[in-house]
């Protein structure tokens, strides 16, 4: 259990049916004090138990006696705070505050043990690192929601359970000591509280802090997360305050294509920062692994029966586990553009394209080179007209067809006399494309084809709207797409990013386009 100011021992788990540690006879309130796991220069923290339900906690004590009389009322008004803090933040990722004691000359703070200890930044693969990250967010967002800036956010400020989810282990933010509440009026006259290494500029400065500091100090926590070392090195802490005030942080090499996004966030202004620290643990996110998802339609129930309400329920229950799972996570990374193409001709001066029909399914191949490409995404009418079936989850005759896996696709093609596009063919007719349809315009659902401008060719919807399969091989039995998707957050959706994933898969965001 780590907190501001205080030191952690190097603790190991200690039960209560462990021998009778020193502080054993001590008690606090209801309290039996077990023993000393953190110390500081005005106050001790505590393992401890409730012997009313059996469950371990962590006792924070602030000793008054211990403080001159000039430091009292601020030391005391800061503990205060903290309480007031955490006790009004009822989240996951905020560690929980049980009870709020004064006694004698000290006050408590009663809180959740967690036995994981703080966070080691050097002992996180990139995977943990993400989902910490996210999760830290998360607590952010809604303490800054409440009007409550941290102000402190360091490695030691961050508890970790052992509980995990998804090989990621939970993480919880303490130390709310120093934080500021937009209704409190109590000021600093100056004083820039917080711990150097990951203080923003304008905190260091003295100027007045909002939640884009605590982004500034998330995104330092980040860098130190991925890289295991620090975006800003220096012999003292005048020379490291500088560096942060005036300094570019050091190259993100272990993660290059995160780099822009931890830059943006350790930008000196605040207003050049992500709106909120969510958005920011978001912009990371598709640049690792953007999800491929199945997404089940809503529909609408009038007025069922007492039998077609058990009916549906059945029939829901069936197409739950009947369903296809999840298919896994796209891993996609920047690369180099496959070919250097041409600049693809500006729609206002372009020729007109040539296209012609195809004569089995009906759409549009326009000529590109050497090779024609379909104008659009295959439709769903277009696939029926060919298969007498759809398997899209989103239903329209002019929507893309989608849930679609490469080995359909591929047959697909084949049927209209051509075949899946190569990697070099679809970077090359996806050039001079502007995003179409992605996380943030697209309603969590595809769009008929043609609704965005086409790009210079002739082509629409090469990015966004549904993934497309192409014909190449990513490696260790998996297959290239491209484009990005209706569910992909818009830095993924770009000609220049790839994605992997099983010739066997199909999702709700995966469709195709075919090459005569």
């Amino acid at each position: 259990f780590s907190l501001c100011g205080f030191r952690r021992y190097n603790n190991s788990k200690v039960h209560p049916t462990d021998d009778q540690p020193t502080n054993a006879m001590r008690r606090i309130g209801q309290y039996q004090v077990f023993e000393e796991i953190g110390r500081g220069a005005s106050g001790v923290v505590y393992r401890a138990l409730d012997p009313a339900i059996g469950r371990q906690v962590a006792i924070k004590e602030l000793s008054l006696s211990r403080l001159t009389p000039e430091e009292i009322p601020e030391a005391r008004q800061r503990f205060i705070r903290e309480a007031q803090a955490v006790g009004n933040l009822r989240h996951e990722n905020v560690v929980t505050l049980y009870q709020f004691i004064e006694e004698n000359d000290s006050l408590y703070l009663v809180m959740e043990l967690l036995p994981g200890g703080s966070l080691k930044p050097t002992t996180v693969n990139k995977e943990e690192a993400l989902g910490i990250i996210r999760q830290i967010a998360s607590a952010l967002d809604r303490a800054h929601a409440a009007g409550i800036v941290h102000r402190d956010i360091k490695p030691g400020n961050i508890l970790v359970s052992s509980e995990r989810a998804n090989n990621v282990p939970l993480v919880k933010v303490t130390d709310f000591g120093i934080a500021r509440m937009s209704t409190h009026t109590m000021t600093l006259d100056g004083t820039a509280l917080g711990t150097p290494a990951y203080m923003a500029p304008e905190q260091i400065n003295g100027q007045k802090v909002d939640a884009k500091a605590d982004q500034f100090s998330l995104a330092v926590l980040a860098y130190e997360l991925l890289a295991h070392r620090s975006p800003f090195s220096a012999p003292n802490y005048q020379a490291l305050m500088y560096q942060i005030v005036n300094a570019e942080p050091a190259p993100l090499v272990e993660a290059p294509e995160l780099d822009h996004v931890i830059r943006r966030a350790l930008s000196k202004k605040p207003e050049q920062r992500y709106a909120t620290c969510g958005a920011f643990a978001e912009a990371l996110m598709p640049l690792e692994t953007p999800t491929i998802r199945t997404i089940v339609p809503k529909r609408s129930l009038v007025k069922p029966t007492l039998f077609a309400f058990f009916l549906l329920i059945a029939a829901a229950v069936a197409i739950y586990f009947g369903h296809p799972k999840p298919v896994e996570k796209i891993a996609v990374t920047p690369v180099a553009p496959v070919i250097t193409p041409p600049p693809a001709p500006k729609p206002e001066t372009a020729k007109a394209p040539d296209v012609v029909a195809n004569s089995k399914d009906g759409l549009r191949y326009v000529l590109i080179g050497d090779f024609r490409i379909g104008q659009t995404e295959v439709t769903q009418e277009a696939y029926r007209t060919i298969t007498g079936k759809t398997p899209s989850h989103f239903k329209g005759p002019k929507l893309p067809v989608e849930n679609i896996s490469w080995k359909d696709a591929q047959k697909y093609c084949k049927a209209i006399g051509g075949r899946l596009p190569t990697e070099k063919e679809w970077a090359y007719a996806a050039q001079g494309s502007d995003k179409g349809w992605f996380s943030e315009n697209s309603n969590e659902t595809t769009h008929a084809v043609e609704q965005k401008p086409a790009n210079g060719y002739g082509l629409y919807d090469m990015l966004g709207n549904v993934w497309e399969w192409t014909a190449d091989d990513y490696g260790n039995g998996a297959k290239v797409v491209r484009g990005g998707a209706w569910d992909t957050l818009s830095p993924a959706v770009s000609v220049s990013f790839r994605g992997r994933i099983k010739p066997g898969d199909h999702a709700a965001n995966l469709g195709f386009r075919c090459v005569e």
